[in-house]
């Protein structure tokens, strides 16, 4: 049994692995943060080869090092949830006090694996109202 979950582990671990590849690109050799890694986000090609697509809410990262927190646009109520991030899995710096950083992104992506992998349409349900409003 131990086999066969190690199996799935590595099955798993390759598709996730492209993601962190092309954030790993975005974040270092671009300087953008995604901001909005979702499962919409992300496209499965025939091969099954993991894409990533949705670059409607990055921001330039600013600043000489990538793990500073900086501000962005907070998400609001009065705007329509089509024109913003995915609340459902936005980091929780984000919901709270309108900061990311790269780490945000890495967090968006673990519970849409966790979503993929148990397939929930959300890991974790966030605040029906954000503190930011």
């Amino acid at each position: 049994m131990e086999s066969s979950s190690h199996g799935r582990v590595q099955r798993l671990a390759t598709p996730e692995f492209r993601i962190i590849e092309a954030l790993q690109y975005l974040h270092y050799t671009c300087r953008q943060i995604h901001r909005n890694i979702c499962p919409q986000a992300i496209i499965v090609n025939k091969r099954g080869t993991w894409k990533l697509f949705g670059l409607e809410f990055y921001e330039n990262i600013i600043g000489p090092d990538p793990t500073e927190m900086m501000a962005v646009t907070p998400w609001s109520m009065k705007v329509a949830k089509v024109a913003q991030p995915n609340l459902d899995y936005q980091a929780p710096e984000i919901q709270t006090n309108a900061h990311c950083n790269i780490l945000s992104d890495m967090f968006s992506l673990g519970l849409v694996i966790c979503a993929c992998s148990t397939m929930a349409s959300r890991s974790y349900k966030p605040a029906t109202t954000p503190c930011c409003t």
